[in-house]
C-alpha cells in the first residue's frame, strides 16, 4: 500500500485544498446537470454524475492502476455511466428488476441510428394496432390505470415484444417505464403508491402515447449525446463501449462464492439504501407498476414473479426488509459497533419496532460487508455515500457505524466529508427529503490482509 499515493488521496479529496472540503462545493448546486444515460430515468433517488465522477478522478490520480469498479448497489447506473466516460471497466449488482433493466439498457450497445430506425418501426406497429385488448392483469391495475391509459399502454407493449432484438426492446421498456411513471394515477410527488385526488386526475391526465413518443426522443438524443461523448474520447468500437460491463440481478447479501472470487475489484463506489426500504425510499413500490408491464425475461434470466407477489416484495427483499429475529440479530452488531450499542439501547425506551427496523437493517447491510471485502483487492478502495435518516426522533449514524463496521475488518479511512443535499432525487413529499438535508462521503481503504469476522 503506498502511503504517498493515500496522503495524495486525502489532499485531493478531503483535506487540504478548502473548496473542495466545503460541503457546497461537494454538493454540485449549480454543476449537476442529468445528462447522457443519466437522464433516461427519473429513478429515486439518483446519485449527482459529476460528484461521482469527480471522486472517480481522484482516485485514479492517485491509483492510476485501478481500472476495475464494482457497485454492490448500483440502483439507476449512476456510477457505470461516470465509469464507461473514463474508460473503466464495471460490475454492478441489484436486487430491483428495475433498477438491473436500466443499468443494463445504459451499458449499450449504442446504436444510434439503428435504434431510431427500430423506433419508427415501433410506432408503425402501435399505429396499426386498433386492438382494444388489455395486455397484463395484475391486482390493483384499474386503480392505477385508466381504461383508456391501459389500452394505449398494451399497444406500446405489444409493439414492443415484436421487436426481435433483445438491446432494442430493453431501450424501448426504459422509455415505457418512465412513461408509466407519468400517466398511471399514482402521485408523482412520492415513490409509494399513492392515488391521486379526482381533481388532479382530471387536471393531469396525459396521453400514454405522447409521453412515450417524447420520452423515447428524448432518450435516443441522450444515448447519441452519450456515444459522441465516449467516441470523442476513444472508447467506442463498432457502436459498443470498449471496456467489459457485467450488471447482474443478485442480492448484494447472498453473492455466490464464484462471483466474488473472479475479477476482482479495484474500486468499491456505491450508496446503499439509508435504511429499510419501507420506511425511507421504496424503490420496490415505485418499481411495482412498470414492473407489471415489462417482461421480466427480457430483464433478467433471475427475474422472477416473486419480485411481484406484493408491492412491497422488492423493498421486503432488500436490506431490512425482515425484521424476524430481530433482537438476536443485534447481538453481532453490538459487539463491533459501540454507536450501534447506544443507538439500540436508546431507541428500545422508545419503540420496539423501530429497534426491530434498525437492528435488522443493519445486520443485513453488515452481512454484506465480508463479501464486499473479499472482491475488493487488497489495498483497494471503497466510496460510501450515506445519509443519517431519523428514527423514533433519533438521528441514525449510519455513517459512524459502518465506519465501525469496516473497522472490526481492519479497513482505514482515508478521508471523509460532507455535502449539502440540493439535488438528489428524493421525491417532494419523501419524509426523507423532510429530515435528511446532508450525506456523508467516506473513503476506506482495505488493508493487505483484512480480518474476518
Amino acid at each position: 500500500m503506498d502511503r504517498t499515493n493515500t496522503e495524495q488521496l486525502e489532499n485531493d479529496v478531503g483535506g487540504s485544498a478548502p473548496q473542495q472540503s466545503d460541503q457546497e462545493y461537494w454538493s454540485f448546486q449549480g454543476r449537476s446537470k442529468r445528462e447522457f444515460s443519466h437522464a433516461y430515468l427519473q429513478y429515486p433517488a439518483m446519485m449527482v454524475p459529476q460528484m461521482q465522477g469527480e471522486i472517480i478522478d481522484h482516485i485514479c490520480a492517485a491509483f492510476p492502476t485501478t481500472r476495475h469498479v464494482w457497485d454492490p448497489f448500483v440502483g439507476s447506473g449512476t456510477s457505470l455511466g461516470e465509469c464507461m466516460l473514463r474508460g473503466l471497466d464495471f460490475s454492478g449488482n441489484d436486487i430491483n428488476p428495475l433498477a438491473v433493466l436500466v443499468s443494463k439498457t445504459k451499458r449499450g450497445p449504442l446504436h444510434v441510428q439503428a435504434i431510431a430506425e427500430k423506433a419508427t418501426y415501433l410506432f408503425e406497429r402501435i399505429g396499426a394496432d386498433k386492438s382494444a385488448q388489455i395486455a397484463v392483469n395484475f391486482p390493483g391495475r384499474e386503480k392505477w390505470f385508466s381504461n383508456d391509459a391501459s389500452i394505449q399502454l398494451s399497444r406500446i407493449r405489444r409493439g414492443v415484444c415484436s421487436e426481435p432484438s433483445l438491446w432494442a426492446r430493453r431501450f424501448f421498456w426504459v422509455a415505457l417505464a418512465e412513461t408509466i411513471r407519468l400517466t398511471s394515477n399514482s402521485r408523482t410527488s412520492t415513490f409509494k403508491l399513492h392515488i391521486r385526488n379526482a381533481d388532479d386526475l382530471q387536471k393531469e391526465r396525459k396521453d400514454p402515447l405522447s409521453v412515450f413518443e417524447n420520452t423515447l426522443a428524448d432518450n435516443i438524443s441522450h444515448l447519441s449525446d452519450f456515444k459522441d461523448r465516449l467516441t470523442e474520447n476513444g472508447l467506442v468500437n463498432k457502436g459498443m463501449y470498449v471496456g467489459t460491463t457485467d450488471i447482474q440481478l443478485s442480492n448484494t447479501t447472498k453473492l455466490p462464492s464464484k462471483f466474488l472470487r473472479e475479477n476482482k475489484a479495484d474500486l468499491i463506489i456505491t450508496s446503499p439504501p439509508y435504511g429499510d426500504n419501507q420506511t425511507t425510499i421504496p424503490y420496490g413500490q415505485y418499481s411495482y407498476l412498470p414492473l407489471n408491464w415489462i417482461p421480466l425475461e427480457d430483464i433478467d434470466a433471475n427475474a422472477t414473479n416473486q419480485f411481484l407477489e406484493s408491492t412491497c416484495a422488492i423493498d421486503s427483499m432488500s436490506l431490512g426488509g425482515s425484521k424476524k429475529g430481530a433482537h438476536e440479530k443485534a447481538a453481532s452488531i453490538r459487539e463491533m459497533s459501540p454507536t450501534f450499542c447506544t443507538l439500540y439501547d436508546e431507541l428500545g425506551k422508545k419503540s420496539d419496532d423501530a429497534q426491530k427496523k434498525v437492528a435488522s437493517f443493519f445486520y443485513d447491510l453488515d452481512t454484506c460487508i465480508e463479501p464486499l471485502l473479499s472482491r475488493l483487492k487488497e489495498g483497494g478502495h471503497m466510496v460510501w455515500t450515506l445519509g443519517n435518516r431519523t428514527v423514533a426522533n433519533m438521528t441514525v449514524p449510519l455513517d459512524n457505524i459502518l465506519l465501525e463496521l469496516f473497522a472490526a475488518r481492519g479497513a482505514f479511512m482515508p478521508s471523509q466529508f460532507e455535502r449539502t443535499i440540493h439535488s438528489k432525487r428524493m421525491a417532494r413529499r419523501n419524509n426523507v427529503s423532510k429530515t435528511m438535508t446532508k450525506e456523508t462521503i467516506i473513503i476506506m481503504q482495505k488493508p493487505l490482509a483484512h480480518v474476518q469476522k
